[in-house]
């Protein structure tokens, strides 16, 4: 099972959790190449915040 399936229960337990007051969305990255691309993704699970528009933190 890859990373990302693996990590799935939590980010939704964490969304469910954090919602509203933070937006959580998942890419598809095979699927959405040019959004993988534009944000820089190069592992799974990568896990960037925003505030204000603009990347503050990734890991």
């Amino acid at each position: 099972m890859g990373h990302g399936k693996t990590f799935a229960p939590t980010f939704k337990q964490v969304a469910a959790q954090l919602e509203p007051k933070a937006r959580f969305i998942k890419i598809e990255t095979d699927k959405k190449q040019a959004i993988s691309a534009k944000y820089n993704i190069r592992s799974i699970p990568t896990l960037a915040i925003f505030k204000n528009g603009r990347e503050i933190e990734r890991t």
